[in-house]
């Protein structure tokens, strides 16, 4: 399926560019930004500018554009509600929808599937009965927003063989989003219960919504509004009390409301009131929720693992990288496959150097040691080959070194010939309280450095080789 996507480089919108991708569909990126998004994914993908707020996007865009999804937006909590903020976010939805439905009306004539955000921020905050789909709207300016939002989708003209699907979402739990920064003050040891805790928070994780996306495009029983939120709706005093237990951190604190009004203005009425949201018509559809309980939900979202050879679970931070070659998945295996190529796309500042290998080729169970610099320190490094499917994946887990745990997934997804090569790294430090956590912004640089790096000589030498990126 070809599929156009607005807002596809937000956090909600990568998760669900990788899942198409994934499943093989054609994607069209439409962005302010379509360099970052070349550089990502190469030319896996057709990107195009576009500023949703001056214009129609580009006709050649919906060139046999089978779908449609629209996920741009301005941050609702990025800064503090001042009129120009809030001019940004309405218009950013509204006109930027308005624009793209034009858009549709005028060049996409293959197109027969629309999926559109929008918010629970809908719905009345202060009602006490349960909330679905059909529940009436308030009168604050959220909802307003999402109002104009949805009715911009009216005005297609082929609205009768358009399959329209809007998806009303709450708090997303994910490596990155709102959680970032919900989890600041517990981290340091100030976290706690807002307000009088008992307005309610309703949640879904990352993977759920994503999945829910997916099936909007690619069900056709989908159709109309859905509730996206988790089933298990949570009080904010359960919430933040099951945030601390996963953090293995303190909830002693309380931010009273006249603080957080005074902090963060008229925003703060979306946190102090929260209604309770039912996910009726995805229960009804038979959607399957990964995650329905809120601790296991934070668990993932926070990258915490039960690590064997610890006998534990510990918090790691995540490193993802993803990018595009036009080589075949075969020829690109065999590259990684051979561990003396570690030295040629690792940054000559790491001083890397693969001293002995157990076997020859690689296979599960190799054994790789290297030596190498880390900020002018000498250090022993020992990796475990403990995954191996040729020309497809590679799993190596550090077994002596700097780092409490580094687990690196490599995956080679085949894609229009060529190869997404994919690297999913899980590390954590040695625990020294609130240290840790510190060192790890230092860290977190350093590696998102080596990694750049890594892309660029990689890419480099497959042009070398003769093959064009």
């Amino acid at each position: 399926m070809n599929i156009l996507i607005t807002g596809g480089s937000g956090f909600i919108g990568e998760s669900i560019v990788l899942a198409l991708l994934r499943l093989g569909h054609h994607l069209v990126l439409l962005s302010r930004n379509p360099k970052r998004l070349e550089n990502k994914y190469g030319k896996a993908v057709r990107c195009y500018c576009w500023d949703a707020l001056t214009g129609l996007p580009p006709q050649i865009a919906f060139e046999g554009v089978d779908a449609v999804i629209n996920l741009m937006g301005e941050g609702v909590a990025d800064k503090r509600w001042t009129k120009r903020q809030k001019q940004k976010i309405y218009e950013s939805r509204v006109i930027g929808t308005q624009n793209l439905v034009e858009g549709i009306n005028h060049y996409g004539d293959s197109v027969s599937t629309v999926v559109s955000t929008s918010a629970i921020g809908f719905y009345n905050h202060k009602q006490t009965d349960e909330i679905t789909e059909t529940s009436p709207p308030s009168k604050t300016f959220l909802s307003q927003v999402c109002r104009d939002w949805e009715v911009a989708l009216n005005n297609l003209k082929s609205k009768n063989s358009i399959r329209t699907v809007i998806v009303r979402i709450g708090v997303v739990l994910g490596d990155g989003g709102a959680l970032t920064k919900l989890i600041t003050p517990f981290l340091y040891g100030f976290g706690g219960q807002i307000g009088t805790g008992r307005q309610w928070l309703n949640w879904i994780h990352l993977s759920d919504l994503t999945q829910l996306f997916v099936m909007a495009v690619e069900n056709k029983s989908y159709s109309g509004i859905y509730n996206g939120v988790s089933p298990e709706n949570v009080r904010n005093t359960l919430f933040t009390k099951t945030l601390a237990k996963v953090l293995n951190r303190t909830s002693f604190f309380r931010v009273p409301a006249f603080v957080l009004k005074i902090l963060i203005g008229e925003m703060s009425d979306e946190i102090l009131y929260g209604q309770r949201v039912h996910p009726r018509k995805l229960e009804e559809a038979g959607f399957l929720f990964q995650f329905k309980n809120l601790e296991s939900a934070l668990e993932n979202a926070l990258n915490i693992k039960f690590i064997l050879h610890l006998n534990k679970k510990i918090r790691t931070h995540r490193l993802h990288s993803l990018q595009y070659s036009q080589t075949p998945s075969g020829q690109v295996f065999e590259f990684f496959s051979n561990a003396q190529n570690l030295e040629k796309i690792t940054p000559p500042f790491l001083k890397f150097k693969v001293d002995s290998q157990s076997t020859n080729p690689l296979k599960k169970g190799s054994i790789i040691s290297y030596t190498l610099r880390l900020r002018g320190f000498p250090i022993k490094w020992q990796s475990l080959i403990c995954d191996w499917a040729p020309n497809t994946s590679f799993v190596d887990t550090q077994v002596k070194g700097p780092y409490k745990l580094w687990h690196h997934t490599h995956r080679f997804l085949c894609y229009k010939g060529g190869t997404f090569i994919e690297d999913d790294v899980y590390y954590a430090l040695p625990n020294i309280f609130i240290i840790s956590d510190i060192a790890s912004i230092f860290v977190k640089k350093d590696i998102v450095k080596i990694f750049k790096f890594r892309k660029q000589a990689i890419q480099q030498h497959f042009e070398k080789a003769g093959i064009k990126q």
